[in-house]
C-alpha cells in the first residue's frame, strides 16, 4: 500500500478513537490535503492532525487557514441543524408526518457531530402529504430550487447565517432508482409506521427510521453511489459506526439474508473488512462466508480516492461519468442496449445545468439539443487534452469490472 494511503488510514483512526495517529515519518501535505478532502471527513481529522508530533504536522499557516475554515463550518453546522428543528416543529403543528434519514442520525454518532457536515438535510414525506410538505416550507420561507429538484425528490432552499440551507423533500426512499432490487426494496417497507423512532440527536427532536431499516437503506445509498460514482471514507464510517452503537437492536441473521437476497452483501462485507482492518472495528457480525474474504487493494484505492484514479483531470473525470451513466440509464428493452444512450432523456432526468427545461416543458427540445452540444464539446476537449475515448472507456471497464466482483451488475 502506498504509504500516503496508510498515512491517511491512520489519521481518521486517530479522529473516530480521539487518540494520536500512528504515524512514524513524514507527511507530503499538499498530497494529504487532497485524499482528506476526497475523504469527506475534512472537519472529523481535524483534531487527530493536531496530535501528530509536531515534526509531522502541517506548516502553521496551513494549519491556521484549516482552523478557521472548520471554525466557519462548524457555525454554520449548528445553524443548520437548528433549522432542521424548526422544520419538524412546524411539521409537527400542522399534523404533517416527516422522516428524518441519514444527515443528523449519523452525525450524532461521531466523537463530534459538528465535524461531519452535511450540504443537506433529507427528509421523507408520504406522496399523499408532499403538497402540504411542500406548502408549508413556502410559509417558513424556503425557495423551490428547480434546478436541484428531481420528479420525486423537490429541494427547497433558505439563506441561514449566512449559508443557503437545502432540505431535500423525498417521496420515494429511492428516488428515481429502478434497478433490479427495486420490487424487493419496496416490500421491506422501510417507512412502516410501526417501526419508526422518535429520538433526538444532537438535542434535535425528529422522527427517523427504526435501527434495522436505517441500516438496509443506508447500505442500498452506499451501493447505488458506489454504482453510479464512487463512495468514500465517510459512507465506510457512517455504516461502521451505526453498527457499533446500534449492532444489539438489530436481527442480524435476517439482515444479512435480506443483503444476500438485495446482492450488497458481498460489497457491505468487503467495507466491513476494511473497518476491521485499519478503524478498529471489533463488532462480530459478519458471516462465516466472508470471514476469510480479502480486501481488493483496487477496492481500497478506490475508496480512498473516491473513483477518480488521475489526480487533477477533471475533464477525464467528466467523461468517465458519463459513461457510466449512460451505462446504467441505457434502455434495457432494446436488442442493442449496451449501445443505446438515453439522448432525449425525460425532464426528470436532466441534470441541474437544464433547469429551465424542468420549469418550463416546452423548451424540453432546446435542453435535449444543449446536452447533445455539451456531449459535443466536452469529447473534443477530453480529445484535446489527451482524454482518448478508449482510455475513458477503459477505466469504465475496470469498474465495471469491481461492480461485477462485489456482485452489483445484473446479469444479462
Amino acid at each position: 500500500m502506498k504509504k500516503e494511503y496508510s498515512q491517511l488510514l491512520a489519521i481518521v483512526n486517530g479522529a473516530i478513537h480521539q487518540k494520536q495517529p500512528d504515524i512514524d515519518s513524514y507527511i507530503d501535505w499538499e498530497q494529504m490535503q487532497v485524499l482528506i478532502s476526497n475523504s469527506g471527513l475534512y472537519g472529523v481529522v481535524l483534531s487527530a492532525v493536531g496530535k501528530l508530533p509536531e515534526v509531522f504536522q502541517p506548516r502553521k499557516e496551513l494549519m491556521d487557514a484549516w482552523r478557521q475554515t472548520i471554525v466557519k463550518r462548524v457555525v454554520r453546522q449548528a445553524s443548520s441543524q437548528m433549522e432542521l428543528g424548526r422544520v419538524f416543529r412546524n411539521a409537527k403543528e400542522q399534523g404533517i408526518r416527516l422522516i428524518s434519514f441519514k444527515g443528523i442520525s449519523l452525525a450524532a454518532l461521531y466523537p463530534n457531530p459538528l465535524l461531519r457536515f452535511s450540504s443537506d438535510a433529507d427528509i421523507y414525506v408520504d406522496a399523499a402529504e408532499r403538497s402540504r410538505a411542500e406548502a408549508m416550507f413556502v410559509q417558513m420561507g424556503y425557495t423551490k430550487l428547480e434546478g436541484c429538484s428531481k420528479e420525486h425528490v423537490p429541494v427547497y432552499g433558505i439563506e441561514c447565517d449566512g449559508r443557503y440551507l437545502k432540505v431535500e423533500l423525498h417521496d420515494s426512499l429511492w428516488e428515481d432508482y429502478e434497478g433490479y432490487q427495486t420490487e424487493l426494496l419496496d416490500s421491506l417497507q422501510l417507512l412502516d409506521e410501526s417501526s419508526l423512532i422518535e429520538c433526538s440527536p444532537c438535542g434535535i427532536p425528529i422522527v427517523t427510521m427504526g435501527y434495522e431499516n436505517h441500516l438496509i437503506f443506508l447500505v442500498f445509498h452506499m451501493a447505488k453511489h458506489f454504482a453510479f460514482e464512487a463512495i468514500n471514507l465517510r459512507f465506510v464510517l457512517d455504516i461502521m459506526l451505526f453498527i457499533e452503537r446500534y449492532h444489539e437492536k438489530i436481527d442480524w441473521v435476517h439482515f444479512w439474508k435480506l443483503m444476500g437476497e438485495l446482492k450488497y452483501d458481498k460489497l457491505l462485507a468487503s467495507v466491513l473488512k476494511v473497518c476491521y482492518e485499519y478503524f478498529e472495528f471489533n463488532v462480530d457480525i459478519l458471516p462465516k462466508e466472508f470471514e476469510k474474504l480479502q480486501i481488493s487493494e483496487l477496492f481500497l484505492e478506490d475508496i480512498l480516492l473516491r473513483g477518480i484514479r488521475r489526480k487533477g483531470k477533471s475533464m477525464e473525470a467528466f467523461a468517465f461519468v458519463g459513461y457510466m451513466e449512460a451505462y446504467f440509464l441505457r434502455d434495457r428493452t432494446h436488442d442493442s442496449s449496451k449501445n443505446i444512450l438515453k439522448i432525449f432523456p425525460a425532464r426528470s432526468e436532466l441534470k441541474e445545468k437544464y433547469a429551465y427545461a424542468k420549469k418550463y416543458p416546452v423548451l424540453l427540445p432546446i435542453a435535449w439539443g444543449h446536452r447533445l452540444f455539451n456531449t459535443i464539446h466536452y469529447s473534443v476537449i477530453c480529445h484535446r487534452k489527451g482524454y482518448a475515448v478508449k482510455q475513458v472507456v477503459e477505466k469504465a471497464k475496470y469498474r465495471l469490472d469491481l461492480l461485477a466482483e462485489l456482485g452489483l451488475l445484473e446479469k444479462e
